[in-house]
């Protein structure tokens, strides 16, 4: 393998800085509205938004660790291919991890809603002053 400045080079190195740089600064920002993985869950607290970006970071290794290898394939057609596979897979990923990270945050949640709603109707029908 030797590594040789093409077209695909150049993408594979562009989408490797921004992954980098997406990557790190997950590990840093705070709960915004421009930035970052924002879905509703994880905009839920700052704590939930921290684990979320850090878990996607940790995530993130492997495909950064892809585009390294990428740079030194020759066929530029292949480089091309794959870079554009991993980058459908960073964004099928970054779209699970909200999801997975906040389900029991997301349970925990229902649970007490469900206990204070039940703690309400007791109220109601006088079963508890």
């Amino acid at each position: 393998m030797k590594f040789t400045w093409d077209l695909g080079t150049i993408i594979v190195l562009l989408f490797l800085i921004i992954l980098i740089v997406a990557t790190v600064s997950f590990l840093f920002i705070k709960r915004n509205e421009l930035f970052g993985l924002r879905v509703h869950t994880s905009m839920a607290t700052e704590e939930v938004w921290h684990k979320v970006h850090v878990i996607a970071a940790i995530c993130d290794i492997p495909f950064i660790l892809g585009y390294g290898v990428l740079l030194f394939v020759n066929n530029v057609i292949l480089k091309l291919f794959l870079s554009m596979v991993l980058i459908v897979f960073v964004i099928i990923v970054w779209s699970i991890v909200p999801s997975a990270v906040t389900r029991k945050a997301r349970k925990e949640k229902y649970e007490l809603e469900r206990k204070e709603l039940e703690e309400a109707r007791k109220k109601e029908s006088g079963w508890i002053k």
